[in-house]
């Protein structure tokens, strides 16, 4: 083999949505100059890119070829170590070389509340549906509790706590009631 191909990389992290430079070590051992391509493979391929697609190296020297990894922020991003890989493709062989670090994809949270039905008017009690949406790369666990600073509005959810899987949603209730007697005529606005 023509080309010996290496990545110098220590524990490197990465959050989604960010880019990271690799450095991709490629050393011609032959005696005369070599032209190669740098082509990524695996699964991390269609979020790993070489800007330069060719590269000559003189014979004996050793080149650097920046490889750029933008892992996306989407549910379907795995977080932990990941694999990337690239093909080292000498101009004038048939036979290729493959080289590959691991890389850690930090997780990161991204979770919403979607109320699914227009406000109620109720004196005493009212049910509520929304919607829990998880948009980051990991579990999101929720416990849920309703919030009034009044005091004046308690409420029970079900289920009390929900775990939302990357890229789903789970449907909670509530079942708000006054500790008093009656809801005032005000607009009350409630956070969960």
């Amino acid at each position: 083999m023509s080309v010996h191909a290496w990545f110098i990389a220590e524990e490197v992290e990465v959050r989604p949505g960010a880019t990271l430079a690799l450095s991709l070590h490629v050393q011609n051992t032959q005696q005369r100059a070599e032209t190669f391509a740098v082509v990524p493979t695996g699964p991390a391929s269609s979020w790993t890119s070489a800007p330069q697609e060719e590269t000559t190296v003189a014979a004996g020297e050793t080149a650097v070829v920046p490889v750029i990894v933008t892992p996306p922020a989407l549910p379907t991003t795995s977080a932990g170590p990941t694999t990337v890989a690239v093909r080292v493709i000498p101009q004038d062989e048939r036979l290729e070389l493959a080289a590959d670090t691991t890389i850690d994809v930090a997780a990161f949270d991204e979770r919403r509340i979607v109320a699914l039905q227009p406000v109620q008017r109720s004196r005493r009690r009212a049910t509520y549906e929304f919607m829990v949406e998880n948009d980051g790369n990991n579990l999101a666990s929720c416990p849920l509790r309703l919030l009034d600073l009044t005091d004046r509005v308690d409420g029970d959810f079900d289920p009390p706590s929900v775990g939302v899987p990357p890229g789903e949603s789970s449907v909670v209730r509530v079942r708000a009631r006054t500790r008093r007697n009656y809801f005032r005529r005000s607009t009350r606005t409630l956070e969960f």
